[in-house]
């Protein structure tokens, strides 16, 4: 017969076949199946190795688990002893989630007439943060310093979603209560009072009949403290 010079071809499979997460990312760690063919002496033995590792015989479908991009290398030999040519295949891996972090509002009641900064983080390790939102009952909001007395009374939910590069997505959720308080009043008159929406007269007025009020109720007299 004649001399067989020709190298094996390997191929490549992997289970999801294309990366089912963004960018590029297999948010499901990949199954890798290898077959060989040889038009001469027949394969002897296929090989692999992941990054800078040993080169590993193939004996079945393995799993590549490890987070991050890396390097599936590849490669057969035959019955002759001709090696083939090792082949490259990138692989990233993402299948955590971004960690959220809300710091500076938490689940309790807070006094109407309360400030608070309100801030929250996001981080990932592996493919990194692409976007993070913040929604406080169904509307976007922002970081920063939240006046109490600007939300209705009641209950209120405040989640702040991440996602990260490969498109893998995680939540954090403070539910929190707001709780009237007399203080709040005078919080609203000043603020709308320095923005111009009423005169330092008017707000004067209400500042003091709210006084007046509060004098009154002290004191037993609820028909004052109605009027």
């Amino acid at each position: 017969p004649p001399a067989d010079t020709t190298a094996p071809v390997t191929t490549v499979r992997t289970d999801p076949g294309s990366p089912d997460g963004s960018a590029g990312w297999f948010t499901t760690a990949p199954k890798v199946t290898l077959s060989a063919t040889d038009a001469g002496s027949g394969v002897a033995r296929t090989e692999y190795r992941i990054g800078n590792g040993a080169w590993t015989a193939y004996t079945a479908p393995f799993t590549v688990t490890a987070q991050g991009r890396q390097v599936l290398e590849v490669r057969s030999v035959d019955e002759a002893g001709n090696i083939e040519a090792a082949q490259s295949k990138g692989i990233a891996v993402d299948t955590g989630e971004p960690e959220v972090a809300i710091v500076g509002i938490r689940a309790r009641t807070y006094p109407s007439h309360q400030a608070t900064d309100v801030a929250w983080t996001a981080t990932d390790a592996t493919s990194g943060v692409r976007s993070v939102r913040a929604v406080l009952d169904g509307e976007t909001v922002e970081a920063g310093a939240w006046q109490m007395w600007t939300l209705s009374t009641g209950r209120h939910v405040l989640t702040v979603t991440a996602t990260d590069g490969a498109g893998n997505t995680s939540s954090r959720t403070v539910v929190f209560t707001v709780q009237a308080t007399g203080r709040s009043l005078k919080n609203v008159v000043k603020a709308v009072a320095s923005d111009g929406e009423i005169g330092p007269r008017l707000a004067n007025r209400l500042l003091q009949a709210d006084k007046d009020a509060r004098r009154a109720e002290r004191s037993g007299d609820r028909k004052a403290a109605t009027k």
